[in-house]
């Protein structure tokens, strides 16, 4: 990333978190701020409980709540695996049958309860962008540049509604969904994913998104959200999904950080990572993006997702680690 400016607009620390979390401002311009958000950041609170079992868990128990598995790994002998590898988190539909994809969730979660040693869960995602695409009879919304073209967030947010609705009830408690990249070059594979080319439009419905697939339901969020990818995706110097983006500071924090704020400030639970590099460093490894720009600037207190395969492309692509572990 490019340097950043040192002027008391970027400090850091407690205090300036905390008066970030009560703006909602992201030390962008005042033109810019009043489109980033409706609400104040909300905090994150973790419970007591969460607390106790993470300072009783051993080294190996949280490498593996870090961990994340596809279904199809488990194998056909899920109680072994589950004792070898504690996963904290599963992906990808079993079956496209709604009823038998619920009934295998519930198999693997009460073998992974009986293999873990605290008797910890894990969490299971699927990608369900518009709609729940994974199952037989789901209602596929429009993609999200269709959306856009829509200038309605009311329809995102009914449309996560429900998407979310159909997720939980076959119990998924998590999807990797709403994209915030803005739409900058059409020879993206993926420009489709992205609600505009407007910063203040995608801001809009990803947050719209965002409170949608999370609105609480007898006390209980239906499915938590991801907000992605974390960032400047969508502007590969070459066009290509995946490859590096060269990006003026100013074109970074003005155009592509906008929709992410909006959907951190709606309170998404999850952000996942730009697969690519960013100004010449990968995003999976940079401490510019991950820890200044989105746990200190955006005040982000989340749970931060790698996104397929990419620590394997930390090492076979972009040559940063010698091998994986």
């Amino acid at each position: 990333m490019v340097e950043r400016p040192t002027d008391a607009e970027h400090d850091t620390g407690t205090t300036r978190r905390r008066f970030m979390q009560a703006t909602g401002g992201v030390g962008l311009s005042a033109a810019l701020s009043g489109y980033l958000s409706k609400e104040s950041m909300r905090r994150k609170q973790t419970s007591q409980r969460v607390r106790s079992l993470v300072e009783e868990m051993s080294l190996q128990e949280k490498i593996g709540q870090m961990t994340q598995v596809a279904a199809y790994e488990v194998g056909d002998d899920p109680a072994s695996f589950f004792r070898k590898y504690q996963p904290g988190s599963l992906m990808y539909a079993t079956t496209p049958d709604p009823a038998q994809l619920g009934e295998d969730i519930n198999d693997l979660l009460k073998a992974a309860i009986d293999a873990h040693p605290h008797d910890v869960p894990f969490v299971f995602g699927l990608d369900a962008v518009h709609g729940n695409n994974n199952l037989d009879g789901a209602t596929i919304f429009p993609h999200n540049h269709g959306l856009g073209a829509t200038w309605n967030a009311e329809y995102a947010r009914r449309m996560a509604e429900h998407t979310s609705e159909t997720l939980r009830a076959t119990g998924t408690h998590w999807t990797f969904s709403p994209v915030a990249d803005v739409q900058r070059d059409p020879r993206w594979g993926r420009f489709y994913e992205g609600f505009s080319e407007d910063p203040y439009l995608a801001s809009q419905l990803v947050a719209e998104k965002v409170r949608g697939y999370e609105t609480k339901a007898n006390g209980y969020k239906r499915a938590g959200a991801t907000v992605k990818h974390f960032a400047g995706y969508s502007e590969p110097r070459n066009g290509n999904d995946r490859t590096p983006a060269l990006l003026p500071y100013r074109t970074f924090r003005s155009t592509h950080l906008p929709p992410f704020h909006a959907g951190i400030s709606a309170g998404a639970e999850t952000i996942m990572v730009n697969s690519g590099s960013v100004n010449g460093v990968p995003a999976h490894a940079s401490e510019e993006l991950l820890r200044k720009t989105l746990r200190e600037t955006l005040g982000f207190e989340g749970m931060v997702v790698s996104d397929w395969h990419d620590f394997y492309r930390m090492v076979a692509v972009h040559e940063f680690a010698a091998d994986v572990k």
